[in-house]
């Protein structure tokens, strides 16, 4: 089936951007109520409900910064599956941009979150003193600044090249992103790899890690696809959309999900391996923490449900390409990429390991930060995404996909 790419041109209006209006009032108020709910408790409970803001914080920075990420892949491969979410992605990267004010309340709390913070804990273990030039408050918060100005930078970058294209009838813009891919990619996975660090890794300052960056960049792309696809399930009937959805495409998108749920798994039990191998006391209690106790059915969950379970089911290609089906899959990918965040981070404040247990309360108390944080980003997206076209105009490989690729 072929599409003609002007007729995606125009942006949303009329009963379209009246609905997605209403959407981003439901938004605020979810991001009042959110994080209403989650400032009373943290004035009240701050040791723990700062580390379950965290957990929300983290996941909405993972969804842009994927956008980020996907992005950057799009221009560097081309290829069929990225025409009905680029749009979608370009929107969804500049909620980084209002995810850096919502860094405050991590700013703030840093006593609280971060042992490292105690200059004494620090000096009493000798492990931990040739980190004090990098783990203290004034470095962490100026990397906090480097990161977001990178990250904004780049996202209003793609986004204001891609709509510039719209314009033009040469290919100026799109070469220039093509050619500034692999530079950003490169600089997102590094930056990327020490924020995940700073963030969340250096709640435990004893333990090291060569995978973690990489294990969480994987997580961020994994998260960000299943986002997308939801996103693009939701949007297929709408007439700016109508032909752009196609089965193809979501199978494409199906075939990345299994691709990176694989990644995901290998990463996981590599980093696993390696430690349990290894044996050395400075390393063994991240999986004490995570491993002994009510954290063990956690742990083996996400073994058997964000692994086995999606992964045979999105072997059957049916399950990719029936619409109602790969959406479900793509939800149940959300949820357990919060199941997953909930075992990394939470458990990081057990300071005996060999006694571990696990923080229901903070988990059930991301909730209200994840509706919050998730509120603003929402609403950020769309406030982005109802003023333009939702596909590119203009971009030959766009162009040449719609009129080529069938359904």
């Amino acid at each position: 089936m072929s599409h003609d790419p002007s007729s995606s041109t125009p942006a949303p209006a009329g009963d379209i951007r009246a609905r997605m209006d209403r959407v981003q009032a439901l938004a605020l108020i979810a991001a009042a109520g959110g994080l209403g709910v989650t400032l009373v408790l943290a004035l009240i409970w701050p040791a723990t409900v700062l580390p379950a803001y965290l957990v929300g914080y983290v996941y909405w920075v993972a969804i842009a910064l994927g956008c980020l990420g996907w992005t950057s892949i799009y221009h560097l491969v081309g290829g069929n599956w990225g025409v009905p979410v680029r749009r979608i992605m370009e929107a969804g990267m500049i909620t980084i941009i209002p995810l850096a004010v919502l860094f405050l309340p991590i700013a703030l709390g840093m006593k609280t979150l971060y042992p490292w913070t105690d200059h004494e804990f620090m000096m009493e273990h000798e492990s931990l003193r040739h980190k004090l030039a990098y783990l203290n408050p004034t470095a962490f918060l100026g990397r906090y600044a480097v990161y977001f100005l990178l990250w904004s930078g780049f996202a209003i970058l793609y986004r204001g090249m891609s709509l510039r294209q719209d314009g033009r009838t040469d290919q100026k813009p799109s070469e220039l992103l093509r050619g500034a891919a692999g530079p950003i990619l490169t600089l997102m996975f590094l930056s990327w790899t020490f924020g995940s660090i700073d963030w969340m890794m250096s709640r435990e300052p004893e333990w090291p890690s060569t995978m973690y960056g990489v294990l969480s960049s994987v997580g961020a792309l994994l998260e960000t696809l299943a986002m997308m696809i939801v996103v693009a399930y939701t949007l297929r009937n709408e007439p700016l959309m109508r032909g752009v959805v196609t089965t193809k495409r979501l199978h494409d998108l199906g075939n990345l999900m299994l691709a990176f749920t694989m990644l995901w798994a290998y990463m996981s039990f590599a980093q696993f391996l390696i430690i349990w191998a290894g044996n050395l006391p400075e390393e063994i209690p991240y999986y004490l923490r995570r491993g002994r106790g009510p954290a063990t059915w956690i742990a083996m969950g996400l073994a058997l449900f964000h692994f086995f379970v999606p992964f045979f089911i999105l072997l059957i290609r049916q399950n990719k390409t029936q619409a109602h089906r790969i959406v479900r899959i793509a939800v149940y990918m959300l949820i357990m990429r919060w199941v997953d965040l909930c075992w990394v981070i939470l458990p990081s404040e057990i300071r005996d390991p060999h006694h571990p247990y696990f923080p229901w309360s903070e988990m059930l108390l991301s909730i209200p930060a994840l509706v919050g944080v998730g509120g603003v980003s929402v609403w950020a997206f769309l406030n982005m995404y109802k003023t333009r076209p939702w596909i590119p105009v203009n971009d030959p490989r766009v162009n040449t996909a719609l009129e080529h690729a069938g359904g």
